[in-house]
Order: structure tokens, then sequence, then C-alpha cells
């Protein structure tokens, strides 16, 4: 068995990859109580849940211990891909402590010691270009994650790099080609099943949204409204009304038949190409 984690900026990111692997119909959820994952994975995802400290929570304000949001197994083959939520790409501090515990956790040591069915462990790391376009995104992922990962001078995003435990990074961009986000591209998905829909829930945010403030990035401002407009697109199916955007990404029925596998061109056919290499 081979382990990928997904590491995202935030949770409705995390469960888009979850609906991508779903969509694809190459992966289905892995819904195995943690008493049946296997050696090591159980136990570092029961340590962080263990090593939560209780006297701290605040009431009406949960904090949750950082854990993969959902988890895919691959229909050919025994693999596992485990999407995490990072909370924003600025929590690379945290991040990076992250990815050198399941790097010990995972050391090829470890898994012969205990006899493991795990073979190894793999990072994908999914960001936005926003308004920094791609060169820049990726230049700060090398910047931030070099010691970590020791990564290579001939580093190139959408491609795997490092023996053993194995690295890749993929960006979204919007119709540039070079800045924007995943929102961007959800909103594109979202029109392919009803525009008109869509159409109406941007004109009622957009016309009633806090405008911008003088200086403000314009990239990251659009990008609040798109996650306005995208969760009220999905409120009118009965199951997501009063939800958040992550329990939308996830059900909403705008997703379905609309990522184009097809065409090798598409983000969705890059994005699924890269974690299918991955193992």
């Amino acid at each position: 068995m081979k382990l990928l984690f997904v590491i995202c900026e935030g949770p409705h990111d995390a469960q888009f990859i979850g609906r991508l692997l779903q969509e694809s119909e190459k992966y289905e959820s892995y819904d195995e109580q943690l008493k049946n994952y296997p050696s090591p994975l159980k136990k570092f995802i029961s340590g962080k849940y263990a090593s939560q400290k209780i006297d701290e929570i605040r009431i009406g304000r949960p904090t949750f211990p950082l854990v993969p949001i959902c988890a895919y197994k691959k229909l050919e083959g025994n693999h596992i891909v485990l999407p995490v939520s990072m909370g924003g790409m600025d929590q690379h501090r945290q991040t990076s402590e992250f990815v050198k515990e399941l790097l010990n956790s995972f050391a090829a040591d470890v898994l012969r010691q205990s006899k493991s069915v795990i073979e190894s462990v793999s990072f994908l790391f999914i960001y936005d270009a926003d308004s920094r376009g791609v060169d820049k995104t990726q230049k700060l992922f090398i910047e931030r994650y070099n010691e970590t990962l020791m990564i290579q001078g001939d580093f190139q995003k959408e491609q795997w790099a490092g023996t053993g435990s194995r690295y890749a990074l993929f960006i979204f961009t919007g119709d540039d080609g070079d800045t924007g986000t995943l929102e961007d591209n959800l909103l594109m998905l979202f029109r392919q099943n009803d525009n008109e829909w869509v159409d109406q829930c941007e004109q009622h945010i957009q016309d009633r949204f806090e405008t911008i403030a003088n200086g403000g990035d314009k990239t990251a401002h659009t990008t609040k409204i798109n996650k306005g407009v995208l969760t009220t697109c999905g409120q009118i199916e009965k199951a997501n009304a009063g939800y958040a955007l992550t329990v939308v990404v996830r059900d909403t029925k705008l997703l379905q038949g609309v990522l184009n596998f097809d065409d090798q061109q598409t983000p969705w056919s890059k994005l699924l190409n890269l974690i299918n290499e991955a193992f």
C-alpha cells in the first residue's frame, strides 16, 4: 500500500480533491473505521486526536486536530489518498512540522520494523496562484519547503521529485493561466450545469458585497465574492441548505458530470494524472 497526502490550503480545497477523485470513477471513499487503518497510519492519526489539549478548548469555538479531512482508495491498486487542510498557504511552519512528523512516522526503517503493509508516503501540495502568478508561487513554495523536502534545483510544478517520499506541486489558475484560484474554476464548472442560476447568485452577491479597501488585492477580493456565490449556489439543494462551502463542494449536484477527464489539457485531467503518478 502507498499513501498520498494532499496538502491543501483550506477545507473546501481538500474536499474538492475528494470530489475530483469520486467523479473520476477511479477511486472510492475509504470508509474504514480508524481501528481498521493500517499501522502506522492508525497510530499517527489517533495520536493527533490524543494530543488535543482539553483544557484549552473554548466552548462554541472548537479546534480540530490536524488530520485528513477525507480519504479515498484507488480502485485498481491498494493505494490511499488523504487530503489535508492546513488553514492557508501561509501556515508553512505548521505544515513543515506536519510533513516532518509524517516523514519520521513513515520512514523506511519504521515501516520495515513494524512489518507494515504501507510501502511509502508521498506529498502533493495544492496552491492557488492568486495575484502572485505561477512562477512566484512556485518560487515561494521552494523557499518555504526547501529544508523540509530537500528540493532539487530543477524542480518544476506538476512533476514528481525526490526519492522514497516524493513530492509535487499543483497550482490552480484562472482564465489567464497565470493568476487566479480554485474558486475561478469552480464557478466555471457550476456554470456548465446551470449558468442562469450562477448569474443570478453572482449578481445578488456582487450588488451587496463590501467594497474593496483602498490598495486592496483585487484577486483576493474577487475570491471572497466567488466563495459567497458558490456557497449560495448550493443552497437550493435541500441536503446542502445552511451548510458551508466545504459541504457544497463535496455534495452539490452542480459538479456532477462536468469534470472533463477526456481532454488531457483540463486542470482536472492534469491533477488526476499527477495523483495517479504518485503510485
